[in-house]
């Protein structure tokens, strides 16, 4: 402190008194790391529930594109068969309500009754049914109509359950015996 002379006499500088009017108050900062570590939770646990969210969904979707495979896989079988072997496919146990599936035999394929069950989670089977067309213009119909013996309608099916829900996928194709 400087120290000025009056009179004989030290006199000291005044003491300047600074005050705050905010300024943190004892204990607030305690205060401040607890609301920022609630926030810190509440980001953590969204962000956990978004990861286990997206696990989820990319498990359904490894799911559905292996039954979608499986599925394809049929309708090559059926459109090979229908290239090489139209009267194996024409005279099959698989018209409709009945089901088949197929297996290879010794290098070629074959058609086998009932319900095929893969990896302990998929099923798969397909039926046909006969096709029907307009006299006049040659279009496919339902009945009634003229049978064609030479088109089948080929309904290809699979069933998975993903763990939430049973799921099922189907696709169609026409199958023709052409000269």
């Amino acid at each position: 402190m400087y120290r000025h002379f009056q009179k004989n006499k030290y006199i000291s500088e005044p003491k300047l008194r600074v005050t705050s009017y905010g300024a943190p108050a004892q204990g607030f900062a305690l205060v401040e790391v607890l609301v920022g570590l609630g926030m810190a939770s509440i980001l953590m646990i969204g962000f956990a529930v978004l990861i286990l969210q997206a696990g989820k969904v990319s498990r359904a979707n490894a799911m559905e594109l292996k039954a979608t495979l499986y599925l394809r896989e049929v309708v090559e079988v059926l459109k090979d068969m229908e290239q090489t072997n139209w009267i194996g496919v024409a005279i099959a146990p698989c018209l409709s309500p009945f089901t088949c599936h197929p297996e290879p035999a010794g290098g070629v394929w074959s058609l086998t009754t009932g319900d095929e069950t893969l990896d302990g989670t998929y099923t798969r089977s397909f039926s046909l049914d006969p096709v029907y067309r307009d006299a006049t213009t040659n279009d496919i119909v339902t009945a009634p109509g003229l049978l064609d013996p030479d088109t089948l309608k080929a309904s290809a099916q699979i069933t998975w359950n993903n763990r939430f829900t049973d799921r099922t996928m189907t696709v169609e194709t026409y199958l023709y015996n052409l000269p």
